[in-house]
């Protein structure tokens, strides 16, 4: 079985525990926006701690209703990787029989797929079990550090809140604790996003997401059990010999035995193929089968076909476009890898918009745009199938999808009429989310920033704020634009008041 089939076979398991992890961080996202009341951190903190409880019979609850349906998805995946394996074989075995170079199978290929099946069933049930554990068990973790970072980051900004209160000459005090709470909030809630809810941790301390772990995972069973389908019919023809497949960038294990015959009986000598090639085959016992960075261990992409002697040539077996599917594969791990960036910004939508955090979920719906076009190029530029389905998550749905692609549009349409606007003095001006959705808030339209911005009633002299951020101010008939002079970025907008008006046109009068 080559890496692409063994793809093919574990995509559908390790979506599933993709969609699993996507609905145990909207659960405690949700839980999260229940309880955003930051009056006494402390207080808060513990309040939100002691919810642990709840919150894992919460996700032993959502698990318990996914993985109901596992058992059969793994069955299907064992029992086609044996299957088809000597489908593909068995023409070309009963042939040599009936041409009297290989004995006859008296075992029938039923037989020799249900023992592979069975070989691998009951350890990949027990791999899956575990994965389903480690994620009940690493929910806890991933709320307890969601508490502690916000409270701690509000911690650390309390101590800096009187001197920003008094630099600020208490004009911002509320506002500035409120932008506090907000970061502290996107800054955790984004760093749990990022880590996710693992599946696995290995030796060496690394956690593994659910669906990298069960690609994995699945993608090796699928390969050892067409190996021992393989080998139970090579067993019943009386076939010993079997030849490795190449590939340039083999792991280092790997490049010793590739491409090398092999004796199942571990045997050693001298053959010829069709064309009367002398060839050396080695016992399998010196070769690194067997070994987890081995041949045909994890994440190998090798494979292996039967060798006969005299009749077989140095090349795999049945004949393939190697090197075609060796490109097949690039794209479609490629792919996997766009679908899996399009998945998590869809993620990212659904848990903001579960918090009410407008700006973060316009911020996520631009990366989810920009995701999807990279997506749509890659497929055109190679002629792959977009596969619709992979980018889906059920959390995902049409209500937050239209919310995205409204918020998309509007600061595409407030970027398109902005952007590149340059200010009376010579300053090249782009817009901001936060910009977009404050101007919205506030009643001020696209066109009335750009007439601040290119017919200013006056325009302020550079200030700098208690924190070093410098800012320039452009009054306008319809609206007040804080612009960055440093980086030409709209910070602030507002609706110029109609004192303000009134006393600029005097002045200018």
């Amino acid at each position: 079985m080559n890496p692409y089939d063994a793809s093919l076979l574990s995509s559908p398991l390790s979506s599933l525990y993709a969609d699993i992890e996507d609905d145990l961080l909207l659960s405690i996202a949700k839980r999260f926006a229940k309880n955003m009341e930051f009056t006494d951190t402390s207080k808060w903190e513990m309040k939100m701690l002691a919810q642990m409880g709840a919150l894992q019979k919460e996700a032993a609850h959502i698990i318990a209703q996914k993985v109901g349906i596992v058992p059969q998805m793994l069955e299907v995946a064992i029992q086609s990787a044996a299957q088809d394996t000597i489908e593909r074989l068995e023409p070309g075995f009963r042939q040599l029989a009936r041409d009297g170079y290989a004995q006859a199978a008296k075992i029938p290929p039923t037989k020799s797929i249900a023992q592979a099946a069975s070989a691998y069933a009951k350890q990949a049930r027990e791999g899956f079990n575990m994965v389903n554990t480690v994620m009940g068990y690493q929910v806890k973790p991933a709320w307890t550090t969601l508490i502690k970072g916000v409270a701690g980051y509000l911690r650390e900004n309390a101590e800096k809140q009187p001197v920003l209160d008094l630099l600020n000459k208490h004009a911002g005090a509320a506002i500035i604790g409120a932008e506090t709470r907000q970061k502290a909030v996107r800054k955790c809630i984004q760093e749990m996003l990022d880590r996710g809810i693992p599946a696995f941790v290995d030796k060496a301390g690394r956690e593994w997401s659910p669906e990298a772990y069960v690609n994995m995972d699945i993608r090796t069973t699928v390969t050892n059990t067409a190996h021992a389908a393989q080998d139970a019919r090579m067993e019943a023809y009386g076939l010993d010999l079997f030849s490795v497949s190449s590939h340039a960038g083999a792991r280092p294990k790997c490049a010793k035995d590739q491409g090398k015959i092999f004796s199942r009986s571990n045997q050693s000598g001298i053959v010829e193929d069709l064309r009367g090639n002398k060839i050396r085959f080695y016992p399998q016992s010196s070769s690194s089968i067997g070994d987890p960075d081995g041949l045909f261990g994890i994440n190998c992409g090798h494979f292996k076909t039967p060798f006969m002697p005299g009749v077989s040539m140095q090349r795999y077996f049945p004949t393939e476009d190697y090197a075609g599917n060796s490109q097949k594969y690039k794209e479609s791990q490629k792919q996997r890898a766009l679908e899996r960036n399009v998945r998590a910004a869809k993620r990212e939508c659904a848990v903001y918009d579960a918090l009410g955090d407008k700006e973060a979920f316009a911020k996520a719906s631009l990366r989810l745009r920009e995701r999807q076009n990279n997506l749509t190029t890659f497929t055109q530029a190679t002629g792959r199938i977009r596969r619709s389905d992979r980018e889906q998550t059920h959390e995902f749905g049409r209500g937050i999808s239209s919310k995205a692609t409204a918020s998309q549009q509007r600061f595409e349409q407030a970027a398109q009429k902005i952007n590149g606007t340059k200010t009376t003095d010579g300053l090249q001006v782009n817009i901001s989310v936060h910009s977009v959705l404050q101007a919205e808030s506030r009643g001020v339209k696209a066109a009335g920033i750009q007439d601040a911005l290119t017919k200013p009633m006056d325009v302020s002299k550079i200030k700098e704020d208690g924190e070093g951020r410098k800012s320039k101010r452009y009054i306008g008939e319809q609206a007040t634009v804080a612009v960055n002079p440093e980086t030409g970025m709209v910070t602030t907008v507002w609706p110029t008041s109609s004192k303000l008006r009134n006393k600029l046109r005097g002045g200018a009068q």
